[in-house]
């Protein structure tokens, strides 16, 4: 049979990170812009609360582990770097009954800090010559 697939939408496809499109050899200065001028942020990592719960602990100390170096995540994300762990914590904790609005809000506290490859590949905040600051 002879199926018409002009009912189907199709998903546009999300951006890849500019170190895949490296590795893979795609990478373009026209297209991705010239990474000598993206914007480099010289912040510290966010320290952990201490009043967080230890699943939590555990998970900020590996991401720490993993973005610290990439200078995304900065003491201006405390809150949302906590809000992430604590769910983190808690679905492992819950399993099974971790509700999907908590899900939800896990995946976009999750792409708030870059922790995901679609949302990594969307930080090309560029810097101006031109700007005085």
């Amino acid at each position: 049979p002879i199926f018409l697939h002009s009912h189907l939408k199709l998903m546009p496809q999300t951006r890849k990170p500019d170190n895949l499109h490296l590795l893979k050899g795609t990478y373009r200065k026209d297209r991705h812009g010239d990474p000598d001028k993206k914007l480099k942020v010289n912040a510290p990592f966010p320290a952990c609360p201490s009043w967080i719960p230890s699943h939590a602990k555990t998970e900020w100390a590996r991401i720490k582990k993993l973005m610290e170096a990439s200078k995304v995540i900065t003491g201006c994300d405390a809150a949302v770097m906590t809000q992430y762990c604590l769910l983190y914590a808690d679905m492992r904790e819950l399993q099974l009954d971790f509700s999907a609005a908590k899900h939800s809000q896990l995946r976009i506290s999750a792409q708030e800090l870059g922790l995901t490859p679609s949302a990594r590949s969307k930080i090309t905040v560029t810097k101006d010559d031109d700007d005085e600051f």
